[in-house]
């Protein structure tokens, strides 16, 4: 058994999670003015040049929306400094954003949100998994074996493991999504 010490949260745990959302939070919050939304603590609001500013986010994917693209620009250029350091901050800007989450948002009619899908996600979600995956019956009887263990079976490969584990985690993202 090995243990280690890290001088900063290791990407993809929980505590990074809470850490890095701990950490904008309090950027946004105590160091650009914004104000937690009561219905959700992943969003802030602030009033910009007499119109709301808001940032909505998922773990590190922000979305900002600003009715002044030069209020956006300045926030983009504030988070690059802090947050900008170790990894590139990317940019996607217009009326189409392919992927926030997996999703694709069109807002190309004002007011409203056209085209909100996870096609693209699914397409490649698909490419990902191996051929010999996708063979055999297409529905199981799953009341069976659901629940039931078999402790004879063989396990899965690390590799083939680690496949498996992947694809059910975005397996699961998707079904929780039902966009």
């Amino acid at each position: 058994m090995l243990y280690t010490k890290l001088n900063k949260a290791l990407h993809g745990t929980v505590q990074a999670s809470r850490l890095f959302w701990e950490k904008l939070s309090s950027f946004l919050i105590k160091q650009n003015g914004f104000e937690h939304n009561p219905y959700d603590f992943c969003v802030v609001n602030k009033v910009v040049n007499g119109k709301q500013f808001t940032v909505v986010w998922y773990v590190d994917d922000l979305k900002l929306s600003h009715v002044d693209s030069s209020a956006v620009d300045s926030m983009i250029e504030t988070v690059k400094q802090e947050f900008g350091k170790e990894l590139d901050v990317t940019v996607q800007r217009g009326k189409v954003h392919d992927n926030f989450l997996g999703i694709q948002l069109d807002f190309s009619q004002e007011g409203k949100v056209v085209v909100m899908t996870m096609k693209d996600y699914i397409t490649e979600l698909f490419k990902e998994v191996p051929d010999n995956l996708l063979k055999g019956p297409a529905s199981a009887p799953a009341r069976n074996y659901l629940f039931n263990v078999n402790t004879k079976c063989k396990k899965l490969e690390s590799e083939a493991a680690v496949m498996y584990h992947h694809l059910t985690a975005k397996l699961l993202y998707l079904a929780k999504k039902r966009v």
